[in-house]
């Protein structure tokens, strides 16, 4: 979740760098003189560093969207402290 103050920043820098990843791809597949291993390895290890780094990130769900950096800065400060004053609902 971006803050509204810098979201189409973020959102256009998410999308370039998308773009970015599909020009780098046509030349990770020619790595394949090193050796048949190489490409299919490259396109399997970066994926899963990027799960891995995603398992990091602040729990969003029942969230509010954020209006201020300040926000976005604490959302994975505060997550321990919001969790304790949720009020449990009644089946």
């Amino acid at each position: 979740m971006f803050p509204t103050v810098v979201r189409n920043a973020a959102i256009g820098i998410s999308s370039m760098m998308a773009r970015v990843g599909s020009m780098i791809a046509p030349f990770v597949a020619g790595l394949r003189p090193h050796g048949k291993w190489c490409a299919p390895v490259a396109f399997g290890v970066f994926p899963i560093i990027g799960a891995l780094l995603c398992l990091m990130l602040p729990e969003t769900k029942d969230c509010e969207l954020l209006m201020t950096i300040e926000e976005g800065e604490a959302l994975g400060q505060n997550q321990t402290n919001q969790q304790q004053n949720v009020p449990l609902q009644k089946v």
